[in-house]
């Protein structure tokens, strides 16, 4: 399974294998939102079930980027102090932006949770200095003998740009 499949390049890659990939991401409609505790549910409940034998998180970044912390553009939305949000955003769309981001972080870790306790083999990725590795969530999860975190370049795997990401 792989969620928040963006463009589905790493479905795609798998699928070569011979072996069938479910895709999920909001872009295919709101039975694929994560914000709605049913589709949570359901993924827990296929996980518990065995009926996924992997599983991959493209947790969406926006909130938690460090690009916001550059002058003249974006104000930011978080701070390594306060990577769950600053307490003083002032627009409406900013605190929604932050807690949106943070419930689709808390949905990740939930199921990353359940896939670890079910044995299923499980990964989600972030920019390498994303602010989501900051968060309690993916800060406890690492504390796990069985997780490790690593961070590669896009650019070693045949792209055309660098893109420093993280993997837990």
């Amino acid at each position: 399974l792989e969620v928040f499949c963006g463009v589905a390049e790493l479905s795609r890659q798998v699928s070569h294998t011979g072996r069938w990939v479910l895709m999920w991401d909001i872009s295919f409609g709101d039975g694929y939102d994560l914000l709605r505790l049913s589709n949570v549910r359901l993924i827990s409940g296929w996980l518990r079930a065995g009926l996924i034998w992997g599983i991959h998180f493209g947790t969406p970044c926006q909130s938690f980027t460090r690009a916001r912390d550059r002058p003249g553009g974006p104000p930011p939305l978080r701070s390594n102090a306060c990577p769950l949000g600053l307490p003083d955003l002032a627009r409406s769309a900013d605190r929604l932006a932050v807690f949106r981001g943070n419930s689709l972080m808390r949905a990740s870790c939930r199921l990353f949770l359940d896939a670890v306790a079910m044995g299923v083999p499980c990964s989600l990725e972030n920019p390498a200095f994303s602010r989501l590795w900051l968060c309690p969530g993916p800060t406890q999860i690492l504390r796990r003998a069985s997780v490790s975190f690593t961070i590669t370049d896009f650019c070693m795997w045949g792209k055309p740009w660098r893109k420093s990401t993280g993997f837990m």
